[in-house]
């Protein structure tokens, strides 16, 4: 009867022991965890911030980005209105002097190789001269020259696949006046799209970001 009791108060004793050094241990991983949590807490955060001024900094960058594109895009535009006010302001143009006209935007064309082609219509949209297109091509249709009549002034056109090359481009008319003031026909300017790649390349944009040139209908 002794040697049982002992027995039983040894597995008592150890049965204890077990608890107390689970407890121990038990303790000793709460206090781990708590003291932990605020360093986890501040690690978190810390990635969330990081995390939320990257994007605020590729937002900003790209940002800038497209403002200076846009002023890019402004000073296309500037260039070819000044290349077509002085163009229409010409004696031959105004006179419509068709052979001096014909040599005249070849001349301009090889200064300025990011276009595709100028050309000069009639009041009917037919082509005069042009530096590429043969005469008697109708492009009456063309937004570009039909805004340019409508409006008497600088247009801008939409997107379109050239008659020279099939190459994307964006058009630019004028009209032409005579020494009397009255429009008799219209020039244009046909920019390459291909010539916005160059530029493309030296704007610094964010990592996977992307850039497009839209026209008025929304078409890139």
């Amino acid at each position: 009867m002794f040697e049982t009791r002992r027995r039983h108060d040894t597995h008592d004793f150890r049965t204890h022991r077990r608890r107390d050094n689970i407890s121990i241990r038990a303790a000793l991983m709460l206090v781990v965890l708590v003291s932990i949590i605020p360093a986890l807490i501040i690690i978190t955060w810390t990635g969330m911030e990081y995390g939320r001024n990257l994007s605020a900094m590729a937002r900003e960058q790209a940002d800038r980005q497209v403002e200076s594109f846009s002023e890019i895009q402004k000073r296309i535009s500037n260039s070819t209105h000044q290349i077509l006010s002085t163009i229409a302001a010409l004696p031959e143009f105004r006179n419509s002097d068709v052979a001096r006209m014909q040599e005249i935007l070849k001349a301009v064309h090889a200064q300025n190789p990011d276009y595709l082609n100028f050309t000069a219509v009639d009041v009917r949209g037919i082509v005069t001269a042009s530096s590429r297109l043969e005469p008697g091509v109708d492009l009456s249709a063309r937004q570009h020259f039909r805004m340019a009549f409508s409006e008497g002034d600088f247009s801008a056109g939409e997107y379109i696949i050239g008659l020279v090359d099939s190459a994307p481009s964006i058009p630019y008319a004028l009209p032409i006046r005579n020494p009397g003031g009255d429009i008799t026909g219209a020039i244009s300017a046909v920019f390459l799209l291909s010539s916005y790649e160059s530029l493309f390349n030296k704007l610094e944009l964010p990592l996977d970001a992307i850039l497009g040139l839209v026209d008025r209908n929304g078409t890139r």
